[in-house]
């Protein structure tokens, strides 16, 4: 997949993207805009920042820098680039659930639209609910949106691991240039013992990085929230935490809010509404300015 492709993806399911030079600048909502590829560091100049302040209009970009550029704070991206990827590269611990997992689940692809609206959803309404994000009307837009662009949209698949003939976990994953992203895991408290989503991770993994035009994989980066609560689930899996600088930066006409924001009355006054999520990204955002 290249950026054109992964534009007209985003596109599809009614995200704005921009174009700027060799990265693509992708609307990630409150009017910020994040640098894709993720997994390649990258150091936009200021003709790349204006295109996504100017052309968004953009209230700040997102990007992740490489580790000796000495702006920006301390941060990582999920990777896995060992070619020969196994379970042998794994802890002893992991070995085992990932040998359960395959043992109980059966792993393959979803080519049907159908079958991942109508099976699928259940697992993504019951994963976002979990997690506090779920929004019924706009979430089964974005799913059925998500369907789509399967049939559409080189280099985008959808796996399933199911269990006694049930679906028990979903996963989306985008290749762009020589990497394979994780895009969304979604799966039933029901079947969790089975370790489908161990079984599910693990052979896209495998099966990616067993192709020559694939150099790596990968889980995203670091949340801006500080807190991953899938951290263990993904170094487990051999996802290792490799060095960037994340660098956020305000639009040029916002930066005179930059003190205001640092303040200790705003980080105060966001703390005490932690319980709402556009409120704890707030408090990401401020934490990485």
């Amino acid at each position: 997949m290249t950026l054109e492709s992964y534009a007209r993806f985003l596109e599809l399911q009614g995200t704005r993207s921009i174009r700027a030079g060799d990265i693509l600048w992708v609307s990630v909502g409150m009017g910020f805009y994040q640098a894709f590829p993720v997994h390649r560091p990258t150091l936009p100049d200021r003709s790349q920042c204006d295109r996504a302040f100017w052309s968004g209009p953009a209230v700040g970009v997102r990007f992740c820098a490489p580790p000796d550029s000495g702006i920006g704070h301390e941060s990582f991206v999920y990777l896995i680039d060992q070619k020969g990827y196994d379970v042998s590269c794994l802890s002893a611990n992991h070995r085992s659930k990932i040998r359960r997992g395959l043992a109980r689940s059966r792993i393959e692809p979803i080519e049907d639209a159908r079958i991942f609206v109508e099976k699928g959803w259940p697992l993504n309404a019951e994963t976002l609910s979990r997690q506090g994000r779920f929004r019924p009307s706009e979430a089964l837009r974005r799913w059925r949106c998500l369907a789509s662009a399967l049939g559409q949209v080189d280099g985008l698949r959808a796996w399933g691991a199911w269990v006694e003939g049930e679906l028990a976990a979903i996963a989306v994953t985008f290749q762009l240039e020589d990497c394979v992203n994780l895009l969304i895991l979604r799966s039933a408290l029901t079947h969790r013992s089975a370790y489908p989503n161990d079984a599910l991770v693990y052979t896209i993994a495998r099966e990616a990085l067993s192709r020559p035009e694939v150099s790596c994989v990968s889980y995203g980066e670091e949340s801006i929230l500080g807190l991953d609560t899938l951290d263990s689930f993904k170094t487990g899996l051999g996802f290792e935490k490799r060095p960037v600088r994340q660098v956020l930066l305000l639009h040029p006409l916002l930066r005179w809010l930059k003190p205001l924001l640092l303040s200790r009355t705003a980080v105060r006054t966001a703390a005490r509404f932690a319980h709402v999520p556009t409120a704890r990204k707030i408090m990401g955002a401020i934490r990485l300015l």
